[in-house]
């Protein structure tokens, strides 16, 4: 809706026009952040659909090549190169598996059989690489360390780092405060804060200044009838919840769209009004900014980081990409399976072993 303001000088006209390009530039930015979240949770739908199971799957046709391999060699005479090259395979895909499903103990004899380390230091250096790359993001996208060897990566060990990393967020504002605080000035500096610390002041103020307002026209002893005290409290609702979030957008065209359906209407915003209008939206569109660039270091987003940035058809399509590429993997490893079943010679045999090595890459 368009506020109709009758400006009295040229100035007063630029702010109109400022004015309303801020709401919709708001009302533009809401709807971007809508659907982007919207878009998102459709991605992480998707994803927890299809790609898990998908893996676990996966794991499965691994570790059953790895016992097929085991079998198919048991009593066949090979030389060292070659019975190196099947406990390589052996090993790479139990390590491959057990990177996306736990064992159980029968699994765990069968790998510690077959490789020189067993599963427990495995464990213990997967545990260590998984620590240290997370320690690394952290790093990368905070600017600070977090000491994470002590944890684990159950939810229990994932609340415990969100709680340090809080702590040292608000530790490290307190220091930048301190300093700050301690910190001789420049003029120009100086008046930057004052003009921030206005700024803020004003937002609040105009955001109250609409809700005591609008409370006041809305209060139900006002109301002539019970239809009219019902569309008022339905309308102190909707006011109510932008009070709270501090929304002065909202509360601008909620104030709008009450007084311009009264009997005398609203015709005519306040040049000073207008301009502590214009200082407060500016504010909320760069918050409004940051919030939507926020979205994709959403913690809950963190699996489908690498297809974020894409529209949401192309995003589904790579998804949907990775799940036949899953579906592709299995279906050669039980060929492979397959093969190792009905060929018992050796010749067989290692020919079949020298493919899989050849195209191991590709998994």
């Amino acid at each position: 809706m368009q506020l109709e303001i009758i400006p009295k000088s040229p100035e007063q006209g630029g702010n109109q026009q400022v004015f309303q390009q801020l709401m919709d530039q708001l009302d533009e930015l809401q709807i971007e952040k809508e659907i982007e979240y919207e878009k998102l949770v459709k991605l992480a739908a998707a994803f927890d659909s299809k790609i898990p199971k998908m893996r676990r799957k996966f794991a499965a046709s691994q570790v059953a090549i790895a016992r097929q391999l085991a079998a198919a060699v048991a009593g066949l005479d090979l030389n060292r190169k070659q019975m190196a090259q099947v406990e390589e395979l052996i090993v790479y895909f139990c390590e491959a598996a057990f990177a996306i499903e736990k064992p159980d103990a029968e699994l765990i004899a069968f790998f510690d059989n077959w490789s020189d380390t067993s599963y427990a230091e495995l464990y213990e250096e997967q545990q260590q690489d998984v620590l240290e790359s997370l320690a690394d993001h952290i790093r990368a996208q905070y600017g600070f360390d977090i000491d994470v060897s002590d944890l684990d990566m159950s939810p229990e060990g994932n609340a415990v780092l969100q709680e340090r990393i809080r702590i040292e967020l608000e530790k490290r504002e307190a220091e930048q405060a301190q300093y700050e605080a301690g910190r001789k000035k420049s003029e120009k500096r100086l008046q930057k804060d004052a003009q921030q610390r206005n700024q803020a002041a004003l937002a609040l103020k105009n955001i109250r200044s609409i809700y005591i307002s609008l409370a006041k026209m809305l209060h139900p002893d006002k109301a002539t009838s019970e239809a009219d005290r019902q569309e008022k409290e339905a309308w102190m609702k909707k006011v109510t919840i932008a009070y709270t979030e501090r929304d002065l957008a909202t509360l601008l065209k909620l104030e709008t769209q009450w007084v311009t359906t009264q009997k005398d209407g609203w015709k005519v915003l306040p040049p000073d009004k207008l301009k502590n209008y214009i200082a407060s939206l500016k504010t909320q569109v760069k918050e409004l900014k940051a919030e939507i660039s926020g979205l994709h270091r959403d913690p809950r987003f963190g699996h489908v980081a690498d297809v974020a940035h894409l529209r949401e058809t192309y995003a589904l399509q790579e998804i949907n990409k990775k799940e036949k590429a899953f579906k592709s993997w299995i279906r050669d490893f039980d060929q492979v399976k397959t093969y190792l079943q009905h060929y018992k010679d050796k010749a067989h045999i290692l020919s079949c072993v020298q493919q899989i090595r050849n195209g191991i890459q590709r998994y």
